[in-house]
Parts: C-alpha cells; sequence; structure tokens
C-alpha cells in the first residue's frame, strides 16, 4: 500500500525511511561482523592509490624511472577497470560474502607481497592484482 512513487523508489530509500521494528537490537555478532567489513573496506578504498602518494620516495630511494611508476600506476589502474567490468559475475559465481572475503584477503596478500618486490614488473603484477581485487 502507499502512493506509486514509493514503489518506484530505490530499496536503499525504503530502508532508509521504513521505522526499525521496537525491540529490534543488533546482536554482537552483526555488529562485529559490520565493523569488520567497514574496515576492511575502508582499507581497500585507501590502499588503491599509495603509489601515487609515494612517487618521488620510490624514485629517490629505489631508483625507479617515472616511466616505470607509470608502469605500475597503468597496471593497477588498467586491472580495477577490468576489475569493475567483471565485479557482476563474480558476484554472481561467489556469492557477496565469498566475493568481499576473496577481494579483501587477495588485496592483503598481494598487498603484502609488493613491499617486498623488487622489480618494475613483479610490482606490476602484484599491484594490478591488487587493482583487480579491489574493484570488488
Amino acid at each position: 500500500p502507499g502512493s506509486c512513487a514509493a514503489h518506484l523508489s530505490p530499496p536503499t530509500v525504503l530502508l532508509a525511511a521504513a521505522p526499525a521494528a521496537k525491540g529490534q537490537v543488533l546482536s554482537r555478532r552483526q555488529m562485529a561482523l559490520f565493523a569488520l567489513t567497514y574496515v576492511a573496506y575502508v582499507a581497500i578504498y585507501f590502499a588503491r592509490k599509495p603509489v601515487s602518494v609515494v612517487k618521488s620516495t620510490l624514485e629517490r630511494e629505489l631508483g625507479l624511472s617515472v616511466a616505470s611508476l607509470g608502469t605500475i600506476d597503468t597496471a593497477m589502474l588498467a586491472a580495477y577497470a577490468a576489475g569493475q567490468f567483471m565485479t557482476g559475475s563474480v558476484v554472481a559465481l561467489l556469492g557477496r560474502t565469498g566475493t568481499l572475503v576473496t577481494a579483501f584477503t587477495m588485496c592483503g596478500i598481494l598487498t603484502f607481497l609488493f613491499s617486498y618486490a623488487s622489480t618494475v614488473p613483479m610490482m606490476s603484477a602484484l599491484w594490478g592484482g591488487c587493482g583487480f581485487f579491489a574493484a570488488s
């Protein structure tokens, strides 16, 4: 029941406008899961572009050329774009939870491995992989 406009509203608007059920309280598990997911997403969000922030330091301390740094950035951004196109198919295959767990785990592993990489091709591959999974 309600106006036609209420049926055309996006679900998020309807959920935000819906009153909370009386006495409904989130469990500790639900709150912990929400907090963990939120922190993991924020970490991945901020991990997308740190190479750009430290380019001058990488250039100076590792002796990387501007072209090499551009290659690393391009690998990440190209893989991120490809991942954006594939996210729907991956979610259909793994489900929402499986996709998020896989993406968070792989981003963490690839970022950790990137910190030990010493060649531009290896840095590009690892950072590109991180970009791909960060797209989820």
